[in-house]
């Protein structure tokens, strides 16, 4: 009798178990899948439980001031320890460097040039 009782418990665990299942949602939005499984996020406590992004500056690379400088198109970057900011805009005859403060301001712009020595190898 204990063995069919038993049973007849872990069948109904089984059963309820497997009713219970989390509903999730699937949306399509901007080309991107979206999944919500309705469940509350994981809290440490003390922790920060939200992402906050503040802006502290930006270069508009469409503003006329920095259009005209030729900078249109920013691929390639580097701060140093001072906090400025240096943009590389890579063409094919030229390398030009813009150097912004670290409030976003523009400084000035430098072009640096390499020059490959040809010849014996007592010149390189």
């Amino acid at each position: 009798m204990k063995k069919i009782t038993v049973m007849i418990f872990l069948l109904a665990c089984l059963v309820c178990g497997g009713m219970a299942q989390e509903k999730i949602d699937r949306a399509l939005e901007n080309g991107v899948e979206v999944i919500n499984n309705h469940l509350e996020p994981y809290k440490i406590k003390g922790e920060p439980t939200s992402l906050v992004l503040e802006r502290q500056f930006s270069i508009d690379t469409e503003q006329d001031e920095i259009a005209e400088k030729g900078l249109v198109d920013i691929k390639t970057f580097d701060v140093d320890s001072g906090g400025n900011i240096y943009a590389i805009l890579w063409r094919s005859d030229q390398n030009y460097i813009y150097k912004f403060d670290k409030t976003g301001r523009f400084l000035m712009s430098f072009l640096i040039i390499t020059i490959i020595m040809q010849g014996s190898p007592d010149l390189i």
